[in-house]
This record gives structure tokens, sequence and C-alpha cells, in this order.
């Protein structure tokens, strides 16, 4: 009993002192790997470059506009207007030469003129630059401020996801630490309950020992089955926030598991950097 005691102690310490241990290469590299393979982390990232072009659109509202147009008429066959100026004109034509007795006046047809203009072509090159437009102003200030959320908005998301795999990778080493020692300890109470069988085979024990052994024999097993599945799960959970296969194998540091130290309290937190207040203060803005 007061073996299974100083295991249990034993496993508690080592689990508290591997949630402080200092981060290492190994859990760097599951970091990057994490930040580039995420999806969310994608999504974020392309909403943000939406809003960078976005600012870049505002700003070039700024710029002179030149806008080139061309137009084509052709109306052959199209709708006309009939004028009979020959029928008004002609005839006064006529009496002025009796009257004169002279002639030379002209002899006019009747006209035939289409509504448009046929085979016309009119091209141009228009230029246009804001002046004073308070809009394009206040367009581009709220395109600038809404990059900077977007930008708030990937940092607090990448700050949550690399908490999140601190935390899984560091569970996953607290369960393969725990397996071991359940590993260990198993080792120990097998060899005790052979001891005390031999015992009781050579009358040297009495029955009660050896039963209390094949308990603690038991028990063991059930706790290292446990181990193994929460270590099972832990790597399962650790390669989903990876974007990996949930069976893909997870290398254990070594040195978290061979230098652990327990840290004093936490710092106190410096929240005038915080991405939510920065975020809080520029959509107040």
């Amino acid at each position: 009993m007061h073996t299974m005691k100083s295991l249990k102690a034993i496993l508690i310490l080592m689990m508290a002192g591997m949630t402080a241990s200092a981060q290492t290469e190994s859990l760097d590299a599951y970091i990057a790997e994490g930040l580039a393979n995420n999806e969310a982390v994608k999504q974020q990232n392309f909403n943000l470059e939406k809003s960078v072009y976005a600012l870049k659109e505002a700003t070039g509202l700024y710029m002179p506009s030149i806008n080139v147009k061309a137009d084509y008429v052709d109306s052959r066959g199209g709708r006309t207007i009939d004028f009979p100026i020959g029928d008004i004109v002609n005839p006064i034509y006529r009496n002025l030469e009796q009257l004169n007795h002279a002639a030379g006046y002209p002899t006019l047809s009747n006209v035939s003129v289409q509504l448009n203009p046929s085979n016309f072509y009119n091209a141009y090159v228009r230029t246009s630059v804001p002046i004073v437009n308070a809009e394009i102003w206040y367009n581009r200030k709220i395109k600038k401020d809404q990059v900077s959320l977007q930008k708030s908005e990937v940092a607090i998301y990448k700050r949550e996801l690399v908490k999140e795999i601190k935390v899984a990778y560091f569970n996953y080493l607290k369960a393969t630490s725990a397996v071991s020692i359940y590993e260990n300890a198993l080792t120990t109470v097998n060899e005790s309950e052979r001891v005390n069988q031999k015992l009781v085979d050579n009358g040297k024990e009495v029955i009660f020992a050896l039963s209390r052994a094949k308990s603690e024999v038991s028990k063991i097993k059930a706790q290292l089955n446990d181990a193994k599945n929460t270590q099972k799960n832990a790597a399962a959970y650790f390669n989903f926030l990876l974007n990996k296969p949930l069976d893909s194998e997870v290398k254990v540091d070594e040195s978290l598991l061979k230098n652990m130290v327990m840290l004093p309290g936490d710092p106190t937190p410096n929240s005038s950097k915080r991405e939510e207040l920065a975020k809080l203060f520029t959509a107040k803005q």
C-alpha cells in the first residue's frame, strides 16, 4: 500500500512539473506546423488579404480615373423623317420664273432623313480627379481600421491555437509518462506476486499476502489500460490540432521528460498588448 501511495505522489509531481517545463525545439516545430496547416488560420489569413485589397482599392479612389469610350452607329434601314421640301418650294420657284421671265431657279427633291446618323464614329477620353470628397476619406479610414481588426483577429486565433497545441502536447507527455510509471509499477507488483507465491508454496507466508499482491496486480493493470487510452486520446487530439491523421506518431521530447522543474507562479501578464483589447479599441474608433 505504501508503494502505491508513493507511485501516485511521484505521478502527481511529474505531471505538475511537466506543465511548467520550458518550451523546446520539438514543440516549436509542432506549433509552426499547426499554424501552417490549420484550416481556420488559413481562412483568417484569407480574410486579412481581402481587407488589404479593399484598403488598396479605397486608396486608389484618390488617384485620377481615366475612362475611354467609343461608339459606332450604323442606322441603314432604320426609321426616317420625310420632309417634302420639293413639293413646297418648287411651285414657288416656277411662279418666280413666270413673274421675272427668267429661268435658273433649281428644282429641289423631297428629303428623307434618317433619325440616327449612319456610319458614325464617336470616341473620347474622360479624366476625373476627386478634389473634395469626404466619402473617400472616411471610406479609406474605415478600410484601414478593418485591416487592423482582421490582424487582431488573426493574432487572437493564432494565440489560442498555440495555447491549445501546447496544452495538448504536454497532456500527451503526461499521459506517456503515466504509462511508463504504471508499466514500471506493474513490473514491481508482478515481482511481488511471484515472491509471495514462492513464500506461500514454501509455507513462509499466509495466503492473505498473496491475495493482496494479486489484487495490486489487477489494479495496476486496470490503471495501465486507462493510462494507455488517455495517451491515445491525447495523441489523437494533438494530431487533430495539427490537421494530421489522428493516428500519426507524436514524437516525445526526452528533454521535457528528463528535465522537469517546478517554476514559480505565473508572472503578471501585460494586458495592455493583448490583441482582444486592441481589437475592441479599433472597433470603437
